[in-house]
């Protein structure tokens, strides 16, 4: 899940993802502005690199079998070259004035390894890319297959496996294919997560043996988001230019809505919702989530782990040269990401588990009890496939 809350109060968390929407399309042109590549000292120096090592009148040095692996091409390294050079040059100069720290081609100067361009990123990339895996494992052995939840969880876990594959593959090697790529599976995460979110809170789920098909209201939601991403998709590609701007438009939009139903998805919990928000479904049909005693302790998970995406954000925002060339702002939203997804894992198996445990019994004083049971239980046997009998027995 990308676009998670906090307790207290929504709508200035709502105000702060837009905000940051706002500034992230203010900051889009100074960025692709790339003083670094203007700078006339780096311009003479790739002339020169490329007129000496990449003219087909002299013999071209050989790249290494990573640089050639990783499609680096004689050009790009003097580029590469070139930018280390002058950056540390201006970074040394006498004049303070001078000593400015740019960004080359859009992106802060990092230095590579093994072909990759920004090995940091790559790094939490893959970390991402294996706490999605593992949360993968542990919704398959631990939520009963009767759910239907189950099924969209497992789901949600590879798309996201997709999208920090390919992140991780863009920040290996940024081509005009890379970074599409990238961008196309982070939308895609994002609309699913939502479809997901939305088909979770209404309750859009069959439930054997009460309802026993699919509501048919899953599959309008399902062919709207269809239509929904594609018609994203191709607006981007059939534009002269790729349009960034309303890429962050859509995709900040699409998690806000994410962040709000969340958000009011832990409010439900404590407070009574004014009208119109009092008529979404109860959390845990039949039960009233008021009435619930005691509360489960992870009903206000969902909104820390809101709280703690909106602060990550804060990298994505705030941008700042990278630390040794090496970790700059959004490697380490990369990084944050890890821990907040683990956190997510857990709180849509305990949540499957209270899911389970309302839908086998209508005492509200003792839902809470069976679905911590029911937990403990999964985590000792690898399974939910017994918790039915196990409720039945204990009622």
């Amino acid at each position: 899940m990308l676009w998670p809350s906090s307790r207290g109060r929504r709508p200035g968390l709502v105000l702060v993802t837009t905000l940051a929407a706002a500034a992230a399309l203010c900051l889009a042109p100074f960025v692709s502005a790339s003083s670094g590549d203007r700078h006339p000292v780096f311009k003479k120096c790739v002339q020169n690199c490329v007129s000496a090592q990449c003219d087909p009148s002299f013999p071209s040095p050989s790249l290494s079998p990573m640089l050639r692996l990783t499609r680096w091409t004689c050009h790009d390294d003097c580029s590469y070259q070139c930018t280390h050079q002058v950056t540390t040059a201006l970074l040394q100069h006498s004049n303070p004035e001078e000593r400015v720290h740019h960004q080359y081609y859009g992106k802060w100067p990092f230095w590579r390894l093994w072909g990759m361009q920004e090995p940091a990123s790559v790094l939490f990339s893959l970390g991402n890319l294996w706490v999605h895996w593992n949360g993968w494992r542990k919704v398959k052995r631990r939520v009963n297959a009767s759910m239907g939840v189950k099924w969209w969880m497992l789901a949600l876990a590879v798309v996201q496996m997709n999208t920090w594959f390919w992140s991780a593959v863009f920040h290996t090697r940024d081509t005009p294919f890379t970074e599409k790529m990238d961008y196309f599976s982070a939308t895609l995460t994002i609309c699913f997560t939502l479809h997901y979110t939305l088909l979770r809170l209404f309750n859009l789920f069959p439930y054997p043996p009460a309802r026993p098909s699919t509501p048919p209201a899953r599959y309008l939601l399902s062919i709207t988001f269809i239509v929904l991403y594609f018609s994203h998709i191709w607006y981007l590609l059939s534009t002269p230019r790729f349009n960034y701007g309303w890429n962050i438009i859509f995709n900040t939009s699409l998690g806000a809505i994410h962040l709000a139903l969340w958000s009011i998805f832990s409010l439900r919990f404590s407070i009574k919702l004014p009208y119109p928000l009092s008529m979404l479904p109860t959390p845990y049909p039949p039960l009233d989530p008021l009435q619930i005693s005691p509360k489960p302790r992870y009903s206000k998970m969902s909104a820390v782990l809101v709280l703690a995406t909106t602060a990550a954000m804060s990298f994505e925002l705030f941008d700042f040269p990278p630390f040794a060339r090496i970790l700059d702002a959004h490697s380490l939203w990369h990084a944050a990401t890890i821990g907040i997804a683990r956190g997510w894992y857990e709180f849509m198996i305990k949540d499957a588990a209270m899911l389970e445990a309302a839908r086998l019994t209508y005492d509200p004083s003792g839902v809470g009890r069976v679905a911590e049971k029911v937990t403990n239980d999964a985590k000792a046997s690898n399974t939910l496939g017994g918790s039915r009998q196990y409720v039945e027995h204990h009622r």
